[in-house]
């Protein structure tokens, strides 16, 4: 791993530290998120998200002014173009194609298809916004697949693994505050356990996304660093707006999925922010001699460091573009590390 995503994970785990030497913050009841005598949560009441796991596009107060954005009701979603100041340009309403998986008691579990494509993966230059563990730039060919519509909630993890992870409970309640919120304090390992327990109870070959498949579903087609445009704001994403270095956390929190009412045009909401996200990928510092088929660079001499995309609610604006990547290991647990899950299109 280079000097500086290390780093940069080092001030990232420093504060860690901090927030959990924090004054105790008493967490929710144990119907709440699920502790034993309880093992499956009722869901918090919410006017965005309800227990079959589908969102309208209406906002929690963060609804940016100018011209308005449209309210959608599932399979349909709303997504946006921003221009360079991050400044609503125009909405659309557009629909999902889409499955459904139950995962007991009633909760559920929606992924999207992914359309095949090819994509230019990594960033452009090693100037600006990009870094140089994002190139060199290469040219990719993703086959169709599924992605989860949103980051694993508390309340899928509970109805299929039975009880919160670890640990979970002993972290503050930013995390907390809600069983719609990505679970996290996971680490790789469990991500993957999550994915083969949904597999024994499908029939279905769930498993984490590539890499590769992470970054082009979450550029969806856009070339710009977000997939709303060159630059988005905190109505648009779960984002450390006071990141200054070592000012890792601020009164930012982790927010419930689909809240903020707008996903990408593939259909998909929170690729920018709100929690890191485990990839299938062992970590390697840059691109050379990536596959350019889609499929997981699973070799590697730094095998036990894995892949995180998507940013979160502790990073800066930079760590949340399409391209934004860093390592982290397999066992650690972190409150700002959750996944979503991904499935192959003839696998389904």
């Amino acid at each position: 791993m280079t000097f500086t995503v290390r780093a940069y994970s080092g001030l990232l785990l420093i504060g860690t530290l901090i927030f959990l030497m924090l004054p105790e913050i008493v967490p929710p009841s144990d119907a709440q998120v699920g502790r034993p005598g309880a093992r499956k949560p009722t869901p918090t009441p919410t006017p965005t998200v309800d227990k079959s796991d589908k969102a309208t596009s209406s906002s929690s107060g963060n609804r940016p002014t100018g011209p308005s954005i449209p309210r959608a009701s599932w399979p349909q979603f709303v997504t946006v173009t921003l221009d360079e100041h991050g400044k609503l340009v125009s909405s659309q309403v557009k629909t999902a194609d889409y499955i459904t998986e139950d995962l007991g008691d009633g909760v559920k579990l929606d992924l999207v298809k992914i359309p095949s494509g090819e994509f230019m993966m990594g960033s452009p230059d090693s100037g600006g916004e990009g870094k140089t563990h994002e190139g060199p730039q290469h040219k990719v060919n993703v086959p169709e697949f599924y992605l989860g519509k949103y980051e694993v909630t508390i309340q899928q993890w509970v109805a299929l693994m039975g009880d919160i992870p670890d640990g979970l409970d002993r972290v503050r309640g930013k995390v907390m505050e809600s069983n719609l919120q990505p679970v996290v304090w996971i680490t790789w390992h469990e991500a993957v356990a999550f994915c083969r327990r949904l597999q024994n109870k499908s029939g279905k070959a769930y498993r984490l996304p590539t890499e590769a498949e992470w970054e082009y579903a979450a550029r969806a087609g856009t070339t710009t660093p977000f997939a709303f445009g060159t630059t988005i704001t905190p109505s648009f994403a779960v984002y450390n707006t006071r990141y200054k270095g070592g000012e890792i956390f601020d009164k930012s929190k982790s927010a419930q999925v689909g809240s903020l009412g707008v996903a990408n045009v593939f259909g998909l909401f929170d690729m920018h922010g709100n929690v890191g996200e485990w990839c299938q990928d062992v970590w390697h510092a840059n691109y050379s001699g990536a596959p350019d088929d889609g499929t997981a660079w699973s070799r590697g001499d730094a095998y036990e460091e894995r892949v995180i995309r998507g940013g979160s609610w502790v990073e800066e604006l930079s760590a949340c573009r399409s391209t934004a990547r860093r390592g982290w290991l397999g066992g650690v647990h972190l409150p700002f590390i959750g996944f979503r899950v991904a499935l192959t299109a003839k696998a389904k």
